[in-house]
């Protein structure tokens, strides 16, 4: 008798619904599938379900990110979406199509989950733990889910309380005026705004292993041309778990810089009349163009991406208000460049849009390894009206510009290769004696150390499988020790990987929350990772690298470029570790020297040189100082 009717468990069961399986399965007149083991529903003919496969995830997202790009240019009456929810520079639609495809990523490949199997079964159930997602009620008729009313999420990651975060900024707020008074009347004529959750204690080239405290990015930069600068250190604002109890004195250190706090600058605007009037009206403004894009756009599909636009209206509407604050400080302190890191987050952004529309130069840093499937780098042709990126992008290397300007649409002009600002340590911490056990403690004297390098992956089973597989592989690896760097934004990982650890049976591991990434890298003997930058910092200490690449899409080219390895599995990790353990798989040193000066420009130590070159070049040039963009210093 062929069976019609599924049902899927993703949730614990009551007793009453545990019964009802228990006969269910007897019957075997329906097919039980589980998301997560659950022993005697198994050993009465439930199977557990692993969803999507690899493929199927990444055409899932290929899709995702198609109908984004495509929303934004569909023709609504004369002109576009883009331009209709545009207004006097602020380019809305470029504001939140990183958001909304990384929180949609998880959500669409579900839905793409559940469509398949109505292809199968004529009637879906679906156990689920919380009310399911309207495209889910609304374009799966035919699954019926059955969830526990009242049910939320759990999160025991420590978040700041509204009240917190306001003291926090009144605090910052006031000291912005101290700040402002020892302002010079000739201050600098370049901004550089900075993320305050950037700061980090980072190794000091001077006296290593020795650390101070400085912006994770840009801090060796800092330390040479920070006078050249009045810098911003923005505080954002964030809801919930998102606002770390770490990040409340990030930055508040007094480092003797001409800083403001960001605060300072937006507060004021904040509670101007005539802005707060400027931003209702552009709040009717947005409520037009969404009216209109409601009327003619049709497609299902892009109705529910235009949806999550909307849904994130009052977003849109602080955003807009930042834009403003901006746009008024730019009027009273004249610049000649802002520069900035996280030029697409919308945060920063209507910075880069404030100082165009006031005809100021912006500037951008790499911060981060680019892919094609991150929507925060990548633009169509049809982008190229707005105008959507910096004046100067200043890169790692000759690959990401080729990359941008060939995949991106970004004008050659704009992208400037420089190298990464970070790898200014490296030629110092490779010269410094350094012992793993000195650092970490004697239970890691003679291990093979493997630095597991994790990120908060936004599909949770991929970000579980990483740890699990690692684990799972070092306990079955003799003399081997995990030492698992989590990211900073990892506010879980203390309750989360000992969990997996125990469950993969391992107790060789530390957490290395504290100690500084590339001393991590400098003393381990392999790289493990999905998709991190630090697997391309990896080749510049020349590690063997391993990425666990689930999805079989290389992104950043590790396995095409021939430095590092790939796995699937704990079977295919422990095997790779014990070939590079015996020496049979190395880091060919052609290889890493070519991947550097294709990726990376050069480790050298003088990045921070020819970064001021790239941002500085005019003022250098009017000061009668060498004012070359790329000094030949390979």
């Amino acid at each position: 008798m062929e069976i019609r009717q599924v049902y899927l468990i993703e949730r614990a069961l009551t007793d009453a619904e545990l019964e009802g399986f228990r006969v269910l399965l007897r019957q075997a007149e329906s097919h039980v599938y589980l998301t997560h083991p659950h022993e005697e529903l198994e050993s009465l003919g439930a199977q557990v379900w692993t969803g999507l496969s690899a493929e199927e995830k990444k055409e899932a997202n290929r899709a995702l990110l198609e109908g984004l790009y495509e929303l934004g240019h569909i023709k609504i009456g004369k002109d576009t979406l883009a331009a209709k929810l545009s207004r006097q520079g602020f380019q809305t639609w470029y504001y939140h199509k990183f958001r909304i495809n990384y929180s949609l990523q998880p959500l669409y490949q579900q839905f793409c989950a559940y469509r398949t199997l109505t292809e199968t079964y004529d009637r879906v159930t679906v156990y689920t733990q919380t009310r399911p997602h309207a495209l889910f009620l609304r374009d799966l008729p035919m699954v019926e889910f059955v969830y526990q009313k009242g049910a939320a999420k759990a999160d025991s990651r420590p978040s700041l309380s509204l009240k917190e975060q306001l003291k926090a900024m009144a605090s910052r707020f006031l000291k912005g005026w101290g700040q402002e008074k020892r302002i010079p009347k000739n201050y600098p004529e370049h901004l550089f705004v900075l993320n305050n959750a950037h700061y980090r204690s980072i190794l000091d080239p001077q006296r290593l292993p020795g650390r101070y405290t400085d912006n994770m990015f840009v801090g060796y930069f800092l330390k040479q041309y920070s006078d050249r600068f009045l810098l911003i250190d923005k505080r954002l604002f964030e809801k919930g778990a998102a606002a770390e109890k770490d990040g409340v004195k990030r930055g508040d250190e007094d480092t003797g810089r001409m800083l403001l706090n960001n605060e300072w600058v937006e507060w004021p605007a904040f509670l101007n009349p005539l802005m707060l009037f400027r931003v209702w009206r552009f709040n009717r403004h947005l409520k037009r163009g969404y009216k209109q894009a409601r009327r003619k756009i049709k497609d299902p599909f892009a109705r529910f991406l235009l949806r999550e636009v909307v849904c994130l209206h009052r977003s849109t509407l602080y955003f807009y208000a930042v834009f403003l604050a901006y746009r008024s400080f730019f009027r009273y302190y004249r610049f000649t460049s802002v520069t900035l890191l996280d030029e697409y987050s919308p945060n920063f952004r209507a910075i880069v849009d404030a100082a165009k529309r006031e005809g100021i130069r912006t500037q951008a840093i790499q911060h981060g390894a680019l892919a094609a499937f991150n929507p925060g780098y990548t633009y169509l042709e049809k982008d190229a009206r707005f105008s959507p990126w910096p004046d100067r992008l200043l890169v790692w290397g000759e690959f990401w510009k080729e990359f941008l300007t060939r995949e991106s649409s970004y004008p050659r002009e704009v992208v400037i290769p420089t190298g990464q600002l970070r790898t200014d340590v490296i030629p110092a911490l490779q010269a410094t004696p350094l012992k793993a056990e000195d650092l970490l403690g004697r239970e890691v004297n003679d291990k093979f150390l493997i630095l597991l390098a994790t990120q908060p992956i936004t599909d949770p089973a991929i970000r579980r499988q990483a740890a699990l597989d690692t684990f799972t592989a070092a306990a079955a690896l003799p003399g081997s020790w995990v030492l698992l760097k989590p990211h900073p934004r990892e506010s879980d990982a203390a309750a989360y990987y000992p969990q997996l650890a125990q469950e993969a049976g391992c107790s060789n591991y530390t957490l290395l929350p504290d100690v500084e990434l590339y001393l991590a890298l400098r003393i381990c003997q392999v790289l493990v990772h999905c998709y991190s930058t630090v697997g391309v910092e990896a080749v510049y200490f020349g590690l063997p690298a391993i990425i666990l690449d689930y999805l079989k899409q290389d992104p950043l080219h590790f396995a095409a470029e021939g430095v590092a390895l790939q796995a699937t599995s704990a079977a295919e990790l422990l095997e790779q570790l014990q070939a590079i353990r015996q020496g049979k798989a190395v880091l060919d040193p052609g290889r890493q020297q070519a991947y550097i000066n294709k990726y990376a420009y050069a480790i050298d130590g003088r990045v921070a040189e020819r970064t001021a070159q790239a941002l500085l070049a005019e003022s250098l040039a009017a000061e009668g100082l060498p004012a070359r963009v790329l000094p030949d210093v390979r």
